[in-house]
C-alpha cells in the first residue's frame, strides 16, 4: 500500500502541510494554533528553515530566545 505524503498531519496543536521533496530537501508549510508549543527537539542531518506568514513565533536557539514576525525568517 502506497503512503500519501502529501496529506497533511495534525500533532497536537501543530499541523504539518508537505509541499514537495527530493534527495536533499523536504518542503513543508507548517501550522499551529495559537498559544501551541513544539518541544525542544535537534536536527542533526539538517537545517529547518522558517518563513512566518502571520502572526508571530517564539523560537529559542542555543538557549537565546528569538521573536520572528509575519514576513520574518529563521534559518
Amino acid at each position: 500500500m502506497a503512503i500519501n505524503i502529501f496529506k497533511p498531519i495534525k500533532l497536537g496543536t501543530e499541523v504539518f502541510h508537505p509541499v514537495s521533496y527530493d534527495e536533499n530537501t523536504f518542503v513543508m508549510n507548517w501550522t499551529m494554533e495559537a498559544g501551541g508549543k513544539v518541544p525542544t527537539h535537534v536536527h542533526i542531518h539538517m537545517d529547518e528553515h522558517f518563513t512566518v506568514t502571520q502572526g508571530e513565533v517564539k523560537f529559542t536557539v542555543d538557549g537565546i530566545p528569538i521573536t520572528k514576525k509575519t514576513g520574518e525568517e529563521l534559518v
